[in-house]
């Protein structure tokens, strides 16, 4: 396996999905969904969290990675999880430090219904031997 290919993100499903204890997997055909792009290293490009559908139906991903010696959180978007899309900026990104590991992007409060809907969110990320945290506002709508 080349290292290229190492660091490539890729998707398997459940070989059986009545089996409870999904213990068998495949390969998907797509793969890999995601490489590292535009002069990002290979060894920079990892950790992808859990994937999350949003109000409008579409995937989101992040990967940690870094870019031109900045810590970045790449964010990835799809409609089928299977054609994945990078972000044309990085989610954030900090000159802290040139890589981010472990990135998770999570909701932390709601306020109001419908459209106009603001949401705050926490984005992790850990470097320098420790996790540092950011709190945003994301308006939906």
């Amino acid at each position: 396996m080349t290292l290229s290919f190492a660091k490539s993100k890729i998707f398997a499903v459940p070989k059986n999905l009545s089996d409870p204890l999904l213990i068998e997997w495949v390969k998907s055909n797509h793969n890999p969904m995601m490489t590292p792009v535009d002069g990002i290293d290979p060894l920079f490009f990892r950790d992808p969290t859990t994937a999350w559908q949003g109000l409008d139906k579409r995937w989101r991903l992040i990967i940690g990675s870094g870019i031109k010696g900045h810590g970045t959180a790449i964010l990835y978007t799809s409609e089928d999880f299977v054609n994945w899309t990078r972000s044309e900026s990085p989610l954030h990104s900090s000159n802290r430090t040139p890589m981010w590991e472990c990135p998770y992007f999570y909701p932390v409060s709601v306020k109001g219904n419908g459209r106009g809907k603001e949401t705050k969110y926490v984005l992790k990320a850990s470097f320098n031997d420790q996790d540092h945290y950011v709190l945003c506002l994301v308006r939906i709508g």
